[in-house]
């Protein structure tokens, strides 16, 4: 008996590490001859205009081609029909969006119009914020913002500003009360609902409002940046900011327990608990370093003069890309001095680039639990004497550490090169296009800065000009993952107020204007003091302001319309998720933070004049993120709504499950239209582990049952149809495990006699 093959030919001949599809044969027995070729672009003569870089995997991956058409032909290689794909480029990030497909027949002849594609883009000649939010102003139900940020003179002294403290994934406004004197004080927190910011319980707020959020710890708890004492970051890698305090004998901090206090969505939890390094060793970092007998000097990050520059030489910075910050230390500050408890072990000096200690979370043992770097750092490879970053503190930097390509690991950004990394370090540095000079400039606020203004995940670089006038203006060069543009687009500023000409306060100076993310839209907004809260207008349509049924979204890149060849459209508006609301107002997805945009509306039109729109929309509530496995489970709960004309609304509301095992199935659908049920269904399913020496190394979520309802709108009425006995056994077969159904059971109507069919196993 003869089967089908199918081979397949792949292009490995312009870009390491990538292999592109080029031909897929197929055909009956051994002869595969039929074929669809994929026509890729010329790297050389006709190159991609963006460049995406990502070394996800493990090494450098570049892709520098893409399809430019598609050919099908028959067994005689005669052409069938060939597909011509067209692409447009985002204006800022350069990215490569797909703009037509055309469809010619076998003549090489095109009988119709292309499919065509649609993109949400920031619109030409429009400002990078909008007007002041009214909702943002003081009042008894909101807290007053006042520009984001606030900081005393001197390091690590940020003692209001707007994190994510509760993970729904919108901006909270965080203070700490009676700073800087020696009255008792709190950390309370507003939390923030998009519109504004809300008291705590049984409090009320005003024009002079601090302090009256929600009590998060009873201690002074500085949001300090890693600057001395503190630092406030997701160091156990659950979504939630924790607080770490070294043993520092700052007088802010005198009678507080010190080390890791985790967040939760209430609060800073209390005891604190130990990290590994007052566990089981000490590295002192020639005693500058966070330790634990080295009392006397607490930082852990730290700054030193080498070569002219003020560098960064010890600091928290995740380069391993698992969402936990690590400790990362380089050969400037040697010498190293590692104690065991025993002895100094001196064989790491000799290594010339960094050592990392990699955050391995929390463990627990006999004695407790603990937030784990290992004994020993990785050695990672890096160039001799390579600073982490220069510091900011009213100083200058021409190399950053942060994610330039949007692949989630941190690289060293210069204003022209780029070392990639990759995760166990980084890539020789090489030049990428770019018109920027300083990275970042510091002088009582920060004027120059990088930033991922526009939300598409790579870093943008701005630079206030014309600081010292009442209106300055932004020069802003957006990032393309492979370097900066070179042409600068210029916006104007917010003037008026205090410091006009700030992008932000550098958490070292009294400077209250900030970019945070306040509404959960996945961009920064602009928070500024006397001025009020500015959201960022993104890739939203102008137009769409005034008319409500165009398609819009805030981040770009995003398919907003569809066309085919008859002039059917497809349009599509979106939303974040944590923009989704519950009845009361409060988030639809509590304890989840990812900034994930999901369709709110679709509008579909058929191309025919007179015929109305059919709208659906959308609504998403209970999303999960696993924070361990950094992986989406989806949404719990999602209910669309369709509306035609004339019509009354049909609705389905649909759950899903999503724990580990059985993420996305579906659990019940209940359809209905206007206040009348049509129909339901309820599903139930059973999790099957095994293979390996691991039960669980992997499982299979399987149907156990399944009720079909056909309601009609009369409950007492209703026919039900039952499925189950979807029992499944273990088979051993050629040294695999399988997995067999053993049985199906059926039940009719209801009232009526029900059927069996029992399978033989295997």
């Amino acid at each position: 008996m003869n089967g089908n093959v199918i081979s397949y030919t792949y292009d490995t001949s312009s870009s390491a590490n990538v292999a592109y599809l080029k031909k897929i044969q197929y055909g009956q027995g051994t002869a595969a001859n039929r074929s669809v070729e994929f026509i890729l672009n010329n790297p050389t003569s006709a190159p991609r205009p963006d460049k995406p870089v990502s070394a996800k995997a493990g090494f450098r991956q570049q892709t520098d081609r893409r399809v430019t058409s598609i050919e099908v032909r028959a067994a005689s290689n005669a052409l069938v029909t060939r597909y011509d794909l067209t692409y447009s480029q985002d204006p800022d990030s350069l990215r490569s969006q797909l703009a037509a497909v055309q469809r010619k027949g076998s003549d090489g002849q095109a009988s119709l119009p292309p499919y065509s594609f649609e993109y949400s883009f920031r619109a030409a000649g429009r400002g990078l914020f909008g007007n002041t939010e009214a909702s943002f102003a003081p009042s008894s139900t909101s807290c007053w913002p006042d520009g984001g940020i606030w900081a005393g003179i001197g390091p690590s002294t940020v003692f209001g500003t707007i994190a994510d403290m509760n993970r729904d994934g919108v901006g909270d406004l965080y203070q700490v009360t009676n700073a800087y004197s020696t009255s008792a004080g709190i950390v309370a927190v507003s939390l923030g609902t998009g519109t504004s910011f809300r008291p705590g319980a049984g409090k009320t707020c005003g024009s002079s409002s601090f302090g009256q959020g929600t009590q998060w710890s009873p201690y002074k708890l500085l949001f300090s940046d890693q600057y001395a004492d503190g630092a406030v970051m997701d160091f156990d890698g659950d979504g939630y900011p924790d607080h770490l305090l070294s043993n520092g004998l700052t007088g802010l901090y005198n009678g507080v327990p010190r080390l890791l206090r985790r967040g939760s969505a209430g609060g800073f939890t209390e005891p604190p608990l130990h990290t590994s390094f007052e566990l089981a060793h000490d590295w002192g970092f020639n005693n500058l370093g966070w330790t634990y007998t080295f009392d006397w000097n607490p930082y852990i990050r730290i700054t030193k003069t080498t070569n002219g520059e003020v560098d960064v030489t010890i600091a928290l910075a995740d380069v391993t890309g698992d969402g936990r910050p690590d400790l990362v230390a380089t050969q400037l500050e040697g010498p190293y001095e590692y104690y065991d408890g025993v002895a100094d072990d001196p064989t790491w000096p000799s290594w010339t680039g960094w050592g990392v200690f990699v955050n391995r979370g929390l463990l627990t043992g006999s004695g407790g639990t603990w937030l784990d770097f290992g004994t020993r750092p990785l050695r990672w490879p890096a160039a001799a004497n390579a600073a982490i970053q220069h510091d900011y503190q009213g100083m200058i930097s021409t190399v950053v550490l942060a994610d330039q390509n949007g692949d989630g690991l941190a690289d060293r950004i210069f204003s022209n090169a780029v070392e990639y990394g990759y995760g166990a370090g980084f890539y020789a540095q090489e030049s990428v296009p770019s018109g920027v000079g300083l990275l970042v400039t510091n002088t009582t606020c920060t004027v120059t800065g990088t930033y991922d203004l526009n939300g598409d995940g790579f870093l943008d670089h701005i630079d206030a000009q014309d600081t010292s006038s009442s209106n300055p203006s932004w020069s802003v060069r957006f990032g393309t993952g492979h370097g900066f543009s070179s042409q600068a687009k210029v916006f104007p500023s917010d003037g008026g107020g205090i410091a006009p000409g700030c992008v932000e306060g550098n958490g070292v100076n009294t400077v209250p204007a900030s970019l945070r993310d306040v509404n959960g839209d996945g961009v920064p907004d602009r928070l500024r003091y006397q001025v009020g809260v500015r959201l960022n207008a993104g890739a939203l349509d102008p137009s769409a302001e005034t008319d409500p049924n165009l398609p819009t979204a805030v981040l770009p890149g995003l398919l907003l319309r569809a066309t085919d060849p008859l002039g059917g459209v497809v349009e599509f508006t979106y939303l974040a998720a944590a923009q989704m609301k519950d009845a009361s107002g409060s988030s639809a997805s509590p304890g989840f933070s990812l900034a994930k945009p999901v369709v709110s509306r679709i509008r579909h039109r058929d191309g025919r004049a007179g015929t109305p729109a059919v709208v659906t929309k959308l609504w998403y509530g209970g999303g999960v993120f696993d924070y361990a496995e950094k992986e989406f489970r989806g949404f719990g709960t999602v209910i669309t709504t369709q509306v035609e004309d004339g019509v009354d609304a049909s609705q389905i509301t649909s759950t899903y499950l999503t724990d580990r095992d059985c993420a996305f199935a579906l659990a019940s659908s209940e359809t209905s239209l206007g206040a009348n049920v049509l129909a339901r269904e309820t599903l139930s399913y059973q999790t099957v582990t095994g293979g390996g020496a691991v039960p669980d190394e992997w499982t299979k979520c399987l149907p156990a049952t399944r009720v079909v309802e056909s309601v009609e709108g009369n409950e007492a009425a209703k026919k039900a149809s039952r499925s189950s006995g979807f029992k499944c056994v273990e088979v051993l077969g050629r040294g695999e495990r399988v997995l067999s159904p053993t049985e199906i059971h059926r039940e009719g109507d209801v009232g009526q006699q029900a059927v069996s069919r029992r399978l033989p196993a295997g």
